[in-house]
């Protein structure tokens, strides 16, 4: 960390620790002194005993029927609220005892609020291969520093039956989210490039509904039918093909090391009253990763692909869409302009201010026990400290920073080529993505 960001971390600490009132200063010695000052969320949740056991130690999604949730904000009550929760995920259901949960207002008027979240559901996330969501709270701010849809999300503290969770990541759901921003329909992408329908407007009819999965499915068609500036038009009337463009760009700048499964289609009208589809990303633990997903996967489109993801700068190629991108030189050419432009944008100062404000969020929980303690049942396997948390955010800015750097350098190279140099064929493509889906959905 270098001695100016260290005094900035120290300046904001000391700032807020002069804004505690008394009362609350003399609980500093305390398990929860810091959580219940000011800038802090704590949700606290009531059960069943036996509901309690089954939820902590049970591997399959499960759902409590009714409890009640108690939220304070700034260590003041805000609201009580009858709500259903259950269980989410998939492998952290069977590794982790700290569990990702959904909970949804009983009540057909009130609304949970946690923060600036505010809806009928809310989805909690522990995230217990993110060191306190760091990785997501970031990333989610990133993609919205470039104009990609993300939603807001907030740090809380959750308290199951006087027993502190640890810190959580406090959102909307996903589909939930979109349609109430005027989306009229919502698929979320899964292995093989299979559309799953998540939500549609109830005031569709099953004809509008049918047309809007004809549409989607007319851009895989458009891969497999179409080749240079044709597909690129084509892609460009159908969806936000630059959207989807720079989502990959900042994908590669993070390293973003599974996000096939991870996103979102959501369809609305244009101002033509067209239909036009645009990404909403998702679940962003894997970025910040050593490697692409499924890399060791035989036959998989990643399998052996380290040096192909260094000269055409994305970090997988899962996606029949994204493979589209790697092969025809048009598309390429594309994300390389979309790229440079990402990488021109994203300076020291823009970077500096996202770091800061998920910091800012932060730092009143790093100072409770509960919540650094809690550590131990993540994948880190170990308390937190305040100082190991400060340097994985250096680190993260750090390898941001370097990648950049790296990026902007081979895209000068890249200006000197044929647009073709760079553009190839993934071979096994077909078998391998069959056989990735099958794969993953055994393990």
């Amino acid at each position: 960390m270098t001695a100016s960001r260290l005094l900035f971390y120290l300046d904001m600490k000391n700032t807020l620790r002069s804004a505690v009132a008394l009362g609350v200063l003399l609980l500093s010695f305390s398990a929860f002194a810091h959580v219940t000052g000011p800038g802090t969320t704590r949700i606290e949740i009531k059960m069943s005993s036996n509901e309690r056991s089954i939820l902590r130690t049970s591997k399959k999604k499960y759902e409590v029927s009714s409890a009640i949730a108690d939220i304070y904000e700034d260590g003041q009550f805000k609201q009580h609220v009858e709500v259903s929760l259950n269980s989410r995920g998939q492998s952290s259901l069977k590794k982790f005892p700290r569990k990702n949960l959904d909970i949804k207002s009983l009540s057909d008027v009130k609304e949970i609020e946690a923060a600036s979240v505010k809806s009928k559901k809310l989805i909690l996330s522990a995230s217990p291969q993110d060191v306190l969501v760091t990785k997501n709270m970031l990333v989610y701010r990133l993609y919205k520093a470039f104009d990609i849809p993300t939603m807001e999300t907030e740090y809380a503290e959750v308290v199951i039956n006087g027993e502190s969770q640890g810190l959580y990541m406090v959102s909307k759901g996903p589909a939930e989210h979109l349609l109430h921003e005027d989306a009229e329909i919502v698929y979320r992408r899964r292995y093989n490039d299979y559309m799953e329908l998540k939500k549609s407007d109830k005031k569709l009819s099953d004809k509008q509904v049918s047309e809007y999965k004809t549409h989607l499915d007319g851009i895989y068609k458009d891969l497999k039918k179409l080749k240079g500036q044709a597909l690129v038009d084509s892609l460009s009337a159908k969806m936000n093909l630059d959207g989807y463009l720079k989502w990959l760009a900042l994908n590669y700048i993070v390293r973003n090391g599974d996000f096939l499964d991870e996103v979102f289609f959501f369809g609305k009208k244009n101002a033509a009253g067209k239909i036009y589809y645009d990404i909403f990303p998702w679940d962003l633990d894997d970025t910040f990763a050593d490697k692409m997903h499924i890399q060791g996967i035989l036959l998989s489109s990643n399998n052996g692909a380290q040096k192909r993801s260094e000269r055409q700068m994305m970090y997988g190629f899962e996606s029949r869409l994204d493979q589209a991108v790697s092969e025809d030189p048009a598309m390429l050419h594309r994300y390389f302009q979309i790229l440079q432009n990402v990488t021109n944008k994203l300076d020291e100062e823009k970077l500096n201010t996202i770091f800061d404000q998920v910091f800012l969020k932060l730092n009143p929980y790093l100072d409770d026990k509960d919540i650094l303690k809690n550590g131990e049942y993540d994948a880190v396997g170990r308390a937190h400290t305040a100082n190991d948390v400060k340097a994985g955010f250096e680190a993260k800015k750090d390898l941001i920073t370097k990648h950049i750097q790296e990026i902007k350098a081979e895209l000068e190279i890249i200006k000197k080529e044929d647009p073709e140099q760079r553009a190839s064929r993934i071979r096994f493509k077909k078998i391998g993505l069959f056989l990735q889906s099958i794969i993953l959905k055994l393990s």
